[in-house]
């Protein structure tokens, strides 16, 4: 993958992830708050969800609350965005020419 399409990929994932868990909470009665990552929301209320998604809670809320990082990263200027993932600018992983 190049990396000039990093941040568009954090993007999708961090917005798949997020109208996932907000469907958890639709599913519960909840109407969701407008912010991204409302994965501590669903943990207190996984009781209420189908078996199999409440299993997979907890695991939810976590990538969601990294994604939602990853997005600031990617979005609002973080130097090293790339850099700390073995990417240089140009995109190249480092160690290619």
């Amino acid at each position: 993958m190049r990396a000039a399409g990093m941040p568009n990929v954090v993007r999708r994932a961090q917005e798949a992830v997020e109208l996932a868990l907000k469907a958890m909470l639709r599913h519960v009665g909840v109407e969701p708050p407008k912010q991204h990552d409302v994965g501590g929301l669903v943990l207190p209320l996984r009781h209420l969800l189908p078996s199999e998604v409440a299993a997979r809670a907890e695991r939810r809320a976590t990538v969601s609350k990294w994604l939602r990082k990853e997005r600031e990263f990617a979005f609002y200027g973080d130097v090293d965005f790339l850099a700390h993932r073995g990417v240089r600018r140009g995109g190249r992983a480092a160690g290619q020419r």
